[in-house]
């Protein structure tokens, strides 16, 4: 009779497509991938009929180059494999400052310096449970006390908890409308200072832009908008809008550009898994202000010129 151990090892025997004997390898360090320094290729001794290390055939059935390259991995060698249970942390992490954050406000006693706080913890907490090694340059460009209107290119819903650990700022959030109907958190995003557009509404949705920043201005608070209005499922900049342009140059607030990259190898446009050990790279550029001697319409132009350049710019080394 066939033990229990036997059956499993004839079951990775059947998987490497070779048989061979013993223990499968869990846990094994990068080192010993295929195509890593010093690994067995599975091409050559193989087929040659050469006595071959069992574990160098389990990296090509269980992870081809292929979805190495898909995933990133290639690029990010440190990170693990995508995880389901990190979404409903999130979500478990969110509705955890969401709910004292919504009671505070109807009874009147919520701050917005708790809300930056909470918002703090929330994105130090996401990024630790996702184990996501942050690489942050260019806070000396940020002047402590001044509100900025910042912009940075968007590919993950990442983006949003980066930016919060990474600037040393109290800052609030441009969202599309539907985030404002989920139940709990988006009552919790308003009472908080995040501004709600609505892009069907045209000059009305500008208005209400227009009157919340210079809100968040007089409360020494900061801005982001994306000025691609949406999410890249590629990486490569879209066109850029410009409302938060306009934003900027009405309230006489400087721009703050921020290149991103790595965010959207944790979680691309439309995944559902998050992966984990994935390197984050954030550039803050200098600011960008209007020209004393420009209009209005010329500084817009100059301006979506100038930080759509500083954006197309990847901060991770190649």
């Amino acid at each position: 009779m066939e033990s229990p151990g036997g059956r499993s090892q004839a079951c990775i025997e059947t998987i490497c497509g070779r048989c061979f004997r013993g223990p499968r390898p869990f846990s094994r360090p990068w080192s010993t991938w295929t195509g890593a320094p010093g690994s067995v290729s599975f091409r050559g001794s193989a087929t040659r009929g050469d006595k071959v290390d069992p574990r160098a055939f389990l990296p090509l059935v269980s992870r081809p180059r292929a979805r190495l390259e898909k995933w990133g991995r290639t690029e990010h060698p440190q990170a693990r494999d995508m995880s389901l249970l990190l979404v409903p942390r999130a979500f478990f992490e969110t509705a955890r400052i969401s709910v004292p954050t919504v009671l505070e406000s109807f009874l009147g006693s919520l701050k917005q310096e708790t809300c930056s706080k909470r918002l703090s913890d929330w994105s130090r907490r996401i990024l630790l449970q996702a184990q996501i090694q942050l690489d942050v340059s260019g806070t000396e460009a940020i002047e402590s006390g001044q509100s900025y209107v910042i912009m940075s290119n968007h590919q993950s819903l990442y983006d949003i908890v980066v930016l919060f650990q990474a600037l040393p700022l109290d800052l609030r959030m441009v969202a599309k409308a539907e985030l404002f109907r989920v139940p709990i958190w988006g009552t919790a995003m308003d009472r908080a200072g995040f501004v709600k557009i609505d892009r069907s509404k045209g000059q009305e949705a500008r208005a209400i832009l227009a009157e919340k920043g210079r809100s968040l201005k007089e409360q020494g608070l900061s801005l982001w908008i994306a000025p691609e209005g949406t999410r890249s499922a590629t990486g490569e900049l879209l066109p850029f809008r410009s409302g938060g342009f306009e934003l900027a140059i009405a309230l006489g607030l400087p721009i703050l550009p921020i290149r991103i990259d790595g965010t959207r190898d944790i979680l691309n446009k439309g995944a559902f898994r998050i992966r984990q050990g994935v390197r984050v790279s954030v550039r803050i550029h200098p600011p960008l202000t209007q020209a004393p001697e420009e209009s209005p319409e010329q500084a817009k132009q100059r301006l979506k010129a100038e930080v759509f350049s500083l954006l197309s710019r990847p901060s991770l080394p190649s």
